[in-house]
């Protein structure tokens, strides 16, 4: 196969951007990337392990014709047998380009699950109404992270049979359990367990429910600290800031703000419990991450999530405060009072993600994918 020609929104700090970038990591000469946004957090390490990026910076939202004629341009120059697209926009913009140049082989990515109206922007809303009717002529084959997003797209209107799954996988030699003397982070001075939710600010993510959770369990006497990383996860965020006052919990002695994290695995290894409380979600890569390095997880039932933990963690409904409360008042129980049922957890959930979730079971999945279009 010729290289493969990838379009993708933007290569921000997200689940998409980060799996196409450990994608192409893995074989940085048969990928080249077009960004329809800007360099944003992968660009550059993509560039630095040799792989070709185009950006074309357009602004979110808004397509105008001379970036449209430069997608048009670079694909015709690039001449590529198949175009995967990343993510609803690039899925209509660079689908129809590539179309347009002639590109025999295009697929679209689709890597979310919840299309409710009231937890995405109208514009992406209408990308998603004018791709379910263009997913029965552009791409030959629709690539899913997520089963459940499958499900959700097809009564949206998306071609069912064009959709195949292929989940995501992990370099299990850079997110794995490290040597106690490895962990640089100290989140609290307090010898007390330590709960993280890694997530950009975001509707989807309903840091709302996390912390009324929290302060749940704060009220029931339960010790522990709270760390939120991510987007936005910082004292400049107002919105974030009037949802923890609103709550029993503080910012400094109950709450970490971290902010973005370059060394996620060295995190998740400075951390007792990874909490996500989702209201929506695909296939949420923090889950796999966290667990293959040890630590297990209290996630709501979102996307595959369940899928991702198995018998290894715990999964309650979405948008149910007090569920999500027990399910971590239970974690911290076993981590407290039944240590050695703590430990068989960890090693059982590194072997389970090791044994489902690999890096190159995914890659070998998209090539095949690709080649049996």
């Amino acid at each position: 196969m010729n290289k493969v020609l990838h379009i993708i929104t933007g290569l921000s700090d997200g689940g998409a951007e980060g799996v196409l970038t450990r994608m192409c990591l893995l074989e940085p000469y048969s990928h080249t990337v077009i960004s329809l946004m800007d360099e944003g957090k992968y660009g550059h390490v993509l560039e630095k392990a040799g792989v070709e990026v185009f950006y074309l910076n357009m602004e979110p939202s808004k397509f105008k014709l001379k970036n449209i004629y430069n997608l048009y341009h670079t694909i015709k120059l690039l001449k590529p047998s198949h175009v995967q697209t990343w993510m609803y926009h690039a899925d209509l913009l660079g689908g129809i380009t590539a179309k347009a140049a002639g590109v025999p082989n295009i697929h679209w990515g689709i890597r979310n699950s919840n299309l409710d109206k009231a937890t995405i922007k109208k514009s992406t809303f209408m990308v998603t109404k004018i791709c379910a009717y263009l997913s029965h002529i552009v791409p030959k084959k629709i690539i899913s992270c997520s089963n459940q997003a499958v499900l959700s797209h097809i009564k949206q209107g998306y071609s069912q049979k064009k959709f195949t799954v292929v989940q995501n996988g992990y370099d299990l030699t850079k997110f794995k359990p490290m040597p106690e003397s490895e962990v640089l982070f100290n989140f609290s001075e307090k010898n007390i367990p330590i709960i993280a939710m890694v997530a950009r600010f975001d509707v989807q993510k309903d840091h709302k429910n996390l912390i009324q959770s929290l302060s749940i369990v704060k009220d029931k006497q339960f010790d522990f600290h709270l760390v939120l990383v991510g987007t936005d996860m910082t004292s400049d965020n107002d919105e974030l800031l009037d949802i923890i006052n609103d709550s029993s919990l503080t910012v400094e002695d109950d709450i970490t703000l971290f902010g973005q994290c370059n060394d996620i695995p060295l995190l998740f290894n400075s951390i007792d419990l990874h909490v996500l409380s989702s209201l929506g979600e695909a296939f949420p890569n923090v889950l796999a991450e966290a667990m293959a390095c040890g630590i297990p997880c209290v996630s709501t039932d979102v996307g595959d999530a369940k899928e991702i933990i198995g018998e290894h963690g715990w999964i309650v409904p979405p948008q149910n405060s007090e569920e999500l409360a027990s399910a971590i008042m239970s974690a911290l129980d076993e981590i407290q009072f039944n240590p050695n049922k703590w430990k068989i957890r960890q090693q059982e959930g590194i072997q389970y993600i090791g044994d489902n979730f690999d890096i190159y079971k995914m890659v070998s999945n998209f090539h095949k994918a690709w080649q049996d279009a």
